[in-house]
């Protein structure tokens, strides 16, 4: 994923912004993610559009909405399985025995839901 921050420039009769033909993921109104490289050249100058890698921009990923509506996903199918009072005793007995048999098929379900999700975000530039 390539991510780009730009600036989105209003007049009183136009609007200017980046130019993109590719699917693009708007993070917010300043940060893109594209697969494919942006072609910097087309771009309007006033949108000031600079390319930035991923380390920079990662708190930013996780405050933006797509990443929340996921993170609300994940929660939501876990509570397809499990309740926050199911959950809560089978920690309680962990505390008690790490290898409860029961706990441990909650933790995997857990993480197999995590894992899927995680490919959705993977695949919007949201993790690495």
């Amino acid at each position: 994923m390539k991510y780009y921050r730009f600036k989105k420039v209003i007049t009183k009769y136009t609007t200017l912004s980046i130019v993109t033909n590719d699917n693009v993921y708007f993070y917010n109104d300043t940060l893109c993610g594209l697969i494919n490289d942006l072609d910097l050249s087309i771009q309007f100058p006033e949108c000031e559009v600079i390319e930035v890698s991923f380390d920079n921009i990662q708190k930013e990923l996780e405050q933006c909405y797509f990443n929340k509506d996921i993170n609300n996903s994940i929660v939501k199918n876990i509570r397809e399985y499990y309740s926050v009072d199911e959950e809560l005793k089978l920690t309680k007995r962990a505390i008690v025995n790490p290898l409860d048999s029961e706990y441990l098929a909650m933790q995997s379900k857990i993480q197999e839901i995590k894992d899927t999700w995680n490919i959705v975000k993977r695949s919007m530039g949201l993790i690495q």
